[in-house]
């Protein structure tokens, strides 16, 4: 008998083929205050502030490198939080290692597997 076991729990919807719901909103709504923010900036600085700002909304919304299935503001958001006496970033540094061995190993003349 087999069991058909459900790989993914949650999902998000879909406005097109790349844009989520909840992207699409965060970045209305970011260009929303841009906007009303922009009645500050002197008219000199007003394109690139809505160029930055347009910039940052992409960034924020976008998947993060290193937590891949956050977007790089959720990953802003849990580094602001982290308690700092028991989480910190752990780096894989594997291919460094194996390049390393694999050097040494060559001077010393053994073959590596």
């Amino acid at each position: 008998m087999n069991y058909v076991v459900a790989q993914e729990i949650k999902s998000e919807t879909k406005v097109t083929k790349h844009i989520y719901l909840f992207d699409m909103f965060f970045i209305l709504i970011y260009y929303s205050v841009s906007f009303a923010l922009g009645v500050a900036v002197h008219e000199k600085w007003k394109i690139p502030f809505y160029l930055f700002s347009m910039i940052c909304a992409v960034f924020l919304t976008a998947k993060s490198w290193t937590n891949r299935k956050r977007r790089n503001i959720e990953s802003i958001i849990l580094f602001l939080q982290r308690d700092k006496e028991v989480y910190f970033p752990v780096a894989n540094h594997s291919k460094e290692v194996s390049k390393k061995q694999e050097e040494r190993q060559q001077k010393a003349g053994r073959a590596f597997p």
